[in-house]
Formats: structure tokens, sequence, C-alpha cells
């Protein structure tokens, strides 16, 4: 089983969202992902949500700078800006001030040695499939930025990373990634299938004749590689089944939408007041 806890979830940074990764923060996780590129699974408890698999990274100090450069950047942005009225303006305010507090709050994990809540960064195609959303206007004007969220998150092991493995390519945003991931499986499918065929097409009478196997025996290999053929058009055909499986399974989480419902643990009205 992997590890739940409430994370505060982030969006990721625009290269990360293309490459289908994941940057997590959890004090109990950095010998296992510091250094490292590991496949794990991250289940939401979101009613209707659908199970990730990708590839995830430690955030560290300098991911975590990175993040506070853009934040820098878009506050310049903002303040050079002409000064909008009415809603717009309402609406540009808020935007600074949810901007200023993930800010502080990212700095105080960077420099103050914060570590609770857990950080997860992940883009926009990961947290539709899992039913998350990130900082809401609400929290903000109370001066927290945490909205936190119920996720498993497991680090695949040997041998189940193998197929994690294919369903994060599967699985990946980018469509070219699931393309390669689809061609490697039929491949592997045809491969199979093509080698079982071979093996029942061999005269094993002639050929096992020719090397000197006994007549008596002949049958009975030529019948024990056949069986072997036959079987391995099977597995090529489940192979085949399995990929078209898995694109399915791609398709209906990107039609899904999973409900908003929350199941993290109820707010103490009384906090941070």
């Amino acid at each position: 089983m992997g590890s739940k806890e409430d994370y505060w979830v982030h969006p990721a940074l625009g290269d990360d969202f293309n490459e289908g990764i994941v940057w997590l923060l959890y004090s109990g996780w950095r010998p296992k992902l510091q250094g490292l590129r590991r496949v794990v699974r991250i289940v939401s408890s979101v009613k209707g949500s659908k199970p990730v698999f990708c590839e995830a990274l430690w955030a560290d100090e300098r991911y975590l700078e990175r993040w506070i450069e853009n934040f820098d950047e878009r506050r310049e942005l903002f303040n050079r800006s002409p000064v909008p009225a009415g809603q717009a303006a309402k609406d540009l305010d808020d935007r600074k001030q949810t901007l200023e507090v993930a800010r502080a709050a990212l700095w105080a994990y960077r420099t103050k040695g914060r570590t609770t809540p857990p950080l997860v960064f992940m883009g926009q195609w990961h947290r539709r499939r899992l039913g998350l959303t990130v900082l809401t206007r609400d929290k903000v004007r109370q001066h927290d930025p945490y909205d936190p969220w119920s996720l498993e998150i497991t680090i695949g092991k040997f041998p189940r990373s193998i197929w994690w493995q294919f369903r994060a390519g599967v699985e990946h945003p980018q469509i070219v990634v699931v393309l390669a991931t689809v061609l490697a499986i039929v491949g592997l499918g045809v491969g199979v299938i093509g080698l079982g065929l071979g093996l029942i097409a061999i005269p094993y009478e002639n050929v096992l004749g020719q090397i000197g196997v006994a007549s008596t025996t002949r049958g009975t290999v030529g019948g024990v590689f056949e069986s072997v053929g036959a079987a391995l058009i099977v597995v090529g055909a489940v192979v085949l089944a399995l990929s078209a499986a898995l694109i399915s399974k791609r398709q209906a989480g990107m039609t899904a939408h999973p409900s908003r419902a929350r199941t993290t643990k109820a707010a103490d009205p009384n906090a941070r007041k």
C-alpha cells in the first residue's frame, strides 16, 4: 500500500506538464525520490476519479526556487499592467493576493524548513483525472493557501512497476508518447504471434530426423513445440487486446468528469481566524 496523506495540490511548471511529471515534497520519501525517477500511482478519493500513473521526482530547493521566480515574474507583469476598472480590477486584486499568499507559502518551505502539509506539483491533465482543484479564493481571503486533497501515492516496485510504466506511457499528456507506447505493445503482440506461427509451421518429422532424434520421440517433441506455438499465439492475442484496453482506459479518463465532492477532513471553523 502507498502513503495516504492530505496534500496541497499545486500546479506544475509548463515543462513538467508537457513531460507528464509530478514533483513531490514529502519528508518521508526524500531517500526514495531524491536523484531518482520513479513511476508512481496516485489515487484520489474524489468520486468518479481515475488513478494516475506517472513519473515522480523529488521537489528539491531548486524546483521551489523556480516556482518562486515564476511568481516574481508574474508579480512584475501584474504591476506593469494598466489598472482596470470595476469587476476586472477586483479580479486582478484577487489574482495578486493569490500569488502573494502562494509565494509566501513556498518561501516557507524553501527557507524556513516547513514540511507540512506535503506538496504535490502536477499539471492540469493529471488534476483533471483525479478530480482535483488548486487554490480557492475563499481560502486565500483567509490567508490560507492550502486546499488539501486526500491522495494515496504508491511508488512502483518490481514487477508491477513494469506494468505501471506501460500505463504511464498510455496515459501520458503527449500523444506522441502514447502512440509510441501503443505501437510498442502492438509490436510485442504481433511478434509473439509470429513466433507461435513459426513454431507450428516447422516440419518437425523432417527436422528432428535430420539431427538424429529417434523416430519414436519425434512426434512427442514436435507436439510439445506445436503446443508452445499455440500458447504463444494466444499470449500475443491477449497482448493485442491489452493495447486496445489501455487505449479505452485513456479515452474514458479524457471524457470522465469526476465529482468535486471533498473527502478530506472537515475544516475547523475556528481555525485561522
